[in-house]
Parts: structure tokens; C-alpha cells; sequence
């Protein structure tokens, strides 16, 4: 008779240095971490939270997913509870249902190569000429900036930017739901087509109206992100037309079966894809790689999370020229974390 039993451990992993959104300053990735073992055999997922981001709380996660194992007695029964929850915590189910995925669909374990996206954390015209110079030097060719929906600052940030950058280099600008309306158009127009890959997410999540009628004006693509969790959220953007692209990440969208499906889904509506989390640990990113790889998406990748934290005891990924680079080895164990491990709970199943 085999030996069933799931495990959610709590992490708390520093970062090298402070992680700024327009909502919130990320010193250290909130991980929860769902082990399902069987008969010795590990399956892991992750989620870490971000509020802010979505209405989850590190809280209300470690809430929803001790409801949902006291609620479980087999891997059957858990994946059923689960479900009742993903759409009110989908974060919470994320790590859960991502486990569970790999049980019953494991993902290859091939050697894999990928473009990430580059950082620009700064607005001092100094400091951004050095960042900027660091990343090129690293290999990136697409370089994240955030702006926080200041419209004087942003723009100061933005035409600094555009002034020095390479010409085989584009920055890809995330608002975060920063902008009010007015001031988005005024940003829009400032913008170099030849410079800027997208504009991402610059209202609020239900502000679909606004977005419509941004699109229209904008001389550079627009992304939607925390607007999209859901197949409906892809087929309303897709009916109002109002950005060419999509962001995904595995944890907002229930594990590893759900991602796939929405990443094909986005893909016919004819939606370039982004995908990738830059806040979650490397075992997070591992996954997201595979993920990318297996669904063809071409972008630059956001699972850059790995580079954001201190080094762990693993060497699943590597960074080579602006790239992730994997081998396929899986390397992720309670001693990858064991440093930072805050809390756990461990059940048995039948």
C-alpha cells in the first residue's frame, strides 16, 4: 500500500535588494510551498503572495489552503476542494493544484534556453544610464521599467530612456494600475514605437473602457495583466480589442493544466503572450520555463524571480547572456529553503 502525504511549508526568501511596484516595496517573496509525497517521490508548487497585486493576503492564502487540506482526506478529494476555491483564492490553490498537475501529468525535463527580460529599477538619470549599461553588458535585449502613474516623473524617466537606448534594445513599461485616465494618454504619445515593445496595465483591473479607448490613440501596444485570470477575462479582451498583449502566470491561473489552457486560448484570440512571474522563488521560474518552452510563447520571459532572491541550495537554473538556461534536473528539497523556513503543516492522505 503506498505512503500518501501533503506538506505546506512557509518561507520567507530575502531578496538582494528591495523589489519597488507602484503598490507596494518587496524586501523578501512570501512563499508557500504545497510537497505532495508518494512513496518517497516529491511533486512541489509555489505561490507567493503579493498584495496589491490581487486581493490575496499572505493571510487569507494560508487560510484558504489549511481549509482546503483539513477539508481533504486523498489526492482525489483534495483536488476536488480545490477547485471550490479557484476563483475567490486562486494563489492559494495555485501551489496546490500545481503539485498535483505534475502527478498526473509531469512536465519533460529537457534542457531549455529562454530570453528574459531585463530590470531597470531606478528614476536618477545616473543610476538608469548604470543599470542600463549592466543590463546590455548582461545580454538583454527587452528591459522592464516601471513607472508609478506620476505623469511628470514617468515622463522624465521614459524620454531619458528612449534618448540612450540602443537601437537593438526595447523596454517593455509597466504602470502597475498606476494611471489615471487623462494622464495615461498624455504618457501614450511620448512614446517611440521603435523603443517600446508595450505599455502594460496601466488602469485598475475592471477599467475595460478606458483601456479601449487608450488603445486607440496609443502608437505602442498595450498589455493587459491583472485584468486577465480567467478564460472569460481573455474572451472580454479579446471582444473590446483594447491591447494586443496578454501577461500569464502560473499561480494566478490555478496550476499548471489551467496556464496551458489559457496560454492556448490567448494564443487564438491572437494575443501575443507574455508570461512569467518576477516574484516567486526559482522553483516558481523552473516551472514557468518549462511551461513557456512547451507552448511556444516567444516573448522575452518575466520568470526572473530567481535573480531577485538570494542564492538557494540549488542549481536549477542558471543565467547565461540574458537568457535562463535549465538542464532539466529537477533540484528543489526542503534544503533548498531550509534557511528561511517559517512554518509548516503536514497531513497524511490515503
Amino acid at each position: 500500500m503506498s505512503s500518501k502525504s501533503i506538506e505546506i511549508i512557509k518561507a520567507a526568501i530575502p531578496l538582494l535588494e528591495p523589489y519597488f511596484l507602484s503598490f507596494a516595496k518587496v524586501e523578501a517573496f512570501d512563499c508557500t510551498y504545497c510537497k505532495i509525497t508518494i512513496d518517497d517521490v516529491e511533486f512541489w508548487g509555489e505561490t507567493t503572495a503579493l498584495p496589491g497585486y490581487s486581493w490575496e493576503t499572505s493571510a487569507s492564502i494560508e487560510n484558504c489552503i489549511k481549509n482546503i487540506v483539513k477539508r481533504s482526506s486523498s489526492l482525489e478529494s483534495l483536488r476536488h476542494v480545490a477547485a471550490e476555491y479557484q476563483v475567490s483564492d486562486p494563489f492559494a490553490v495555485g501551489c496546490i493544484s500545481q503539485a498535483l498537475d505534475k502527478i498526473e501529468t509531469p512536465l519533460k525535463q529537457n534542457p531549455i534556453s529562454l530570453p528574459l527580460v531585463g530590470i531597470i529599477s531606478s528614476s536618477d538619470q545616473s543610476v538608469i544610464d548604470h543599470q542600463l549599461k549592466a543590463q546590455i553588458d548582461a545580454g538583454f535585449s527587452t528591459i522592464k521599467v516601471k513607472v508609478q502613474g506620476n505623469l511628470k516623473s514617468d515622463l522624465a524617466k521614459i524620454r531619458f530612456l528612449q534618448e540612450i537606448l540602443p537601437d537593438a534594445v526595447k523596454i517593455r513599461i509597466d504602470a502597475n494600475q498606476g494611471f489615471q485616465y487623462q494622464d495615461a494618454c498624455d504618457f501614450v504619445q511620448a512614446l517611440e514605437p521603435n523603443k517600446v515593445e508595450l505599455f502594460e496595465q496601466p488602469f485598475k483591473p475592471n477599467q475595460w473602457l478606458e483601456m479601449e479607448k487608450l488603445n486607440e490613440s496609443s502608437p505602442v501596444p498595450l498589455m493587459l495583466d491583472e485584468s486577465i485570470w480567467i478564460t472569460s477575462d481573455v474572451e472580454k479582451a479579446a471582444e473590446s480589442k483594447c491591447s494586443a498583449y496578454v501577461k500569464l502566470k502560473m499561480q494566478k491561473h490555478g496550476g499548471i493544466r489551467r496556464t496551458v489552457d489559457l496560454i492556448k486560448r490567448s494564443q487564438n484570440a491572437g494575443f501575443a503572450v507574455v508570461f512569467g512571474n518576477g516574484v516567486q522563488s526559482i522553483l516558481g521560474c523552473f516551472d514557468e520555463i518549462r511551461l513557456a518552452q512547451s507552448c511556444g510563447v516567444k516573448t522575452a520571459g518575466e520568470f526572473n524571480g530567481f535573480l531577485k532572491h538570494i542564492p538557494l541550495q540549488s542549481e536549477m537554473i542558471s543565467f547565461n547572456k540574458g537568457n535562463a538556461e535549465v538542464s532539466g534536473d529537477f533540484d528543489f528539497s526542503d534544503a533548498t529553503i531550509e534557511n528561511y523556513i517559517t512554518g509548516r503543516v503536514r497531513k497524511k492522505l490515503e
